[in-house]
C-alpha cells in the first residue's frame, strides 16, 4: 500500500537539508566514471579513435573533391 492509498491526497513536500553543491559533486563523479570507462577499456578507446579518424578523413576527402572541381 502506498502513501496516497494509506493517507489519501497528495504526497507532502519533504524538506531536505543538504549542501547546495551535491549536484556538482554528482556531475563530477559521473564525469570521472565515464572517463575511467573510456580510458580503461582499450576496445572502446580504439573505437572512438577510429571514429574520429574516419570523420577527419571524410572532411579531408570532401575538401579535396571541392578543390579538384
Amino acid at each position: 500500500m502506498n502513501y496516497c492509498e494509506k493517507y489519501g491526497g497528495e504526497i507532502p513536500q519533504i524538506e531536505i537539508h543538504t549542501e547546495l553543491d551535491i549536484v556538482d559533486t554528482i556531475i563530477k563523479d559521473l564525469k570521472e566514471y565515464t572517463k575511467s570507462l573510456v580510458y580503461e577499456d582499450p576496445a572502446l578507446k580504439r573505437e572512438i579513435e577510429d571514429y574520429l579518424k574516419k570523420i577527419k578523413n571524410n572532411e579531408q576527402h570532401k575538401k579535396d573533391e571541392k578543390e579538384a572541381k
